[in-house]
């Protein structure tokens, strides 16, 4: 990187080989980046935090991320952190702040929550900080992935979902509880009803019981549930059920999301400390279950690779577990001992799958 600029955000990954990416990709990273900007700033002013967290127009002006035109590689963006033009007086709190967000990542990379606690003192931004950089991260399955550079650091600080699991407890860990009612964490999908604002409640359709279930929210989520209203969502949060398994309410909801359909690519896949590599990258569309709607699932026949879960991430995890099997089963075993359709499966795998590490 250059040094006529604070840093550099890179976006790379499969859908960057033309030195483009999807506007979508391109607006959440930097919307993401731009709200880090803020809460950090904000941090250092020891400005007052509120539920909503909506900084005045000047500070946002004197914190604004400046984005210069894209370099060639993955698809490279200088940036810096400021207004642009003159400022009198130069507000003290932007300077190194682009160096407090690779700070952040990095602790983040490494696992280490003692170095985010030592970059933001204040629980309550912290947590905030936490969850835009959950929010503004790829996701397994997503075909691209963030890396930053910044000004006066060696190396480069690449992101991606392996920094989830941290993430959310991370995030957790300050809000959660210990109701005495049996409880069980997980996600449901269901369709909006209405929300009660003042008692932080969302009340959603569950649709394999066609019954209204209450759910409330932690403070962190509700600057998301605009984005949730229409169609489908996913709620993820602590249930307690009935006697037969489904939920009746819902506490401590960590995360409200729109159901995402999207494709989902995968370069390479990890199960039990070993990594297979896919090429041409594996591709698949995720479809809801017909019969309850909570579960998302996919196939690709060419490997006979049928997968299904509560989330996403759920998914993913199987089709690991699926491909480290089917592995297994017909690349490493003796082709003597196989049928025709079995040859046949061990040729295609051996085709789009290698495996590393041994």
């Amino acid at each position: 990187m250059g040094t006529d600029h604070e840093g550099q955000l890179r976006i790379t990954g499969p859908v960057t080989e033309d030195h483009t990416v999807p506007a979508e990709v391109l607006v959440r990273t930097l919307e993401g980046m731009q709200q880090t900007a803020w809460l950090l700033a904000a941090s250092r002013e020891g400005l007052e935090v509120h539920q909503r967290f909506k900084p005045s127009a000047d500070f946002r002006k004197r914190y604004t991320l400046r984005c210069a035109l894209p370099q060639p590689g993955s698809y490279a963006v200088p940036m810096d952190i400021g207004e642009g033009i003159p400022s009198f007086p130069e507000p003290v709190h932007a300077h190194g702040l682009l160096n407090d967000i690779y700070t952040l990542w990095d602790a983040v990379a490494r696992g280490s929550f003692e170095q985010v606690k030592n970059l933001v003192p204040d629980s309550a931004y912290r947590q905030r900080l936490l969850q835009e950089t959950k929010k503004l991260l790829p996701k397994r399955g997503d075909a691209w992935g963030l890396a930053l550079t910044a000004k006066n650091r060696d190396q480069e600080i690449i992101l991606g979902p392996k920094a989830m699991p941290a993430l959310e407890q991370w995030t957790d860990e300050q809000w959660l509880s210990t109701p005495e009612e049996r409880r069980e964490t997980t996600s449901v999908i269901g369709q909006m009803v209405r929300i009660d604002f003042s008692e932080r409640k969302v009340v959603i359709l569950y649709p394999p019981t066609q019954k209204e279930v209450d759910c409330v929210y932690l403070p962190q989520v509700e600057e998301r549930l605009l984005e949730a209203r229409r169609g489908l969502f996913q709620v993820t949060g602590y249930f307690v059920v009935d006697e037969e398994g489904h939920p009746k309410k819902l506490m401590e909801v960590s995360n409200i999301e729109p159901v995402d359909l999207s494709p989902m690519t995968f370069v390479s896949i990890e199960h039990d400390g070993q990594e297979y590599s896919l090429s041409p990258p594996l591709v698949l569309t995720p479809s809801l279950d017909e019969e309850s709607q909570q579960y998302f699932v996919a196939e690709h026949p060419e490997l006979h690779v049928m997968v299904h879960g509560r989330t996403r991430e759920k998914l993913a995890d199987e089709l690991a577990e699926q491909l480290a099997f089917l592995w297994r089963e017909y690349v490493e075993t003796d082709p003597s001992t196989l049928a025709d359709d079995a040859l046949q499966l061990r040729q295609d795998l051996s085709r789009r799958v290698s495996r590393k590490n041994g």
